[in-house]
């Protein structure tokens, strides 16, 4: 047939050639190694915004002047899923308050927000209580758990914040320093150290 004998004539010819000339064949194959290694030199890390764009891009020149103004304001976000279930249990709640805490202490982290620090205010007869939704000296016991649970789902500021509407996803905020100007945080060293506090649980 037609199709299968110029197939095959094809095959023949790469087959002779790498046979008639295997230096070439060498060459070509190592020649786009070669590049990559090349231009690896000058590739450098980037975890910030603009790693997006071109440095023409006229959206990061709004950016630039907006940072001069009125400096940047950097999120970083830990997401803890539940695997059965949802995170209203002793051991998730105890890994968020530790997240939490441990989080303040990382480099250019000014303000860590999460359900457990998250100020509930409550009413009870006239007074007006203000603490920390899951408060350190909590006794996190299957009560308290199933009550906190039902409040957290029908709070506004904490359903689609701090958690998800089935509950068994639960995100931290680590807010970065703001830097004025076009300064900028050590995003590597930031993100190495998040990284490891993760590795930790």
């Amino acid at each position: 047939d037609f199709l299968s004998r110029h197939l095959n004539n094809f095959k023949s010819l790469c087959v002779g050639f790498v046979i008639d000339r295997p230096k070439t064949c060498i060459a070509v194959t190592l020649l786009p190694f070669v590049l990559l290694t090349l231009f690896s030199f000058n590739m450098q890390e980037d975890y910030s915004v603009r790693m997006w764009f071109r440095t023409t891009d006229p959206h990061i020149a709004e950016l630039d002047q907006f940072e001069r103004q009125f400096g940047n304001d950097q999120v970083n976000l830990i997401g803890i899923r539940a695997r059965n279930g949802t995170i209203f249990t002793q051991q998730t709640l105890e890994l968020i308050k530790n997240l939490t805490r441990e989080a303040w202490q990382l480099t250019d982290i000014i303000r860590v927000e999460s359900l457990s620090n998250y100020n509930y205010v409550a009413v009870d007869g006239d007074n007006l209580n203000v603490e920390p939704f899951i408060a350190e000296n909590l006794a996190l016991t299957p009560e308290v758990l199933a009550q906190k649970q039902t409040i957290a789902l029908k709070h506004k500021n904490i359903l689609n914040r701090f958690i998800n509407q089935k509950g068994d996803l639960a995100v931290i905020y680590a807010h970065m320093v703001p830097k004025l100007g076009l300064a900028e945080s050590d995003y590597k060293k930031v993100t190495e150290e998040f990284e490891e506090l993760l590795k930790k649980y």
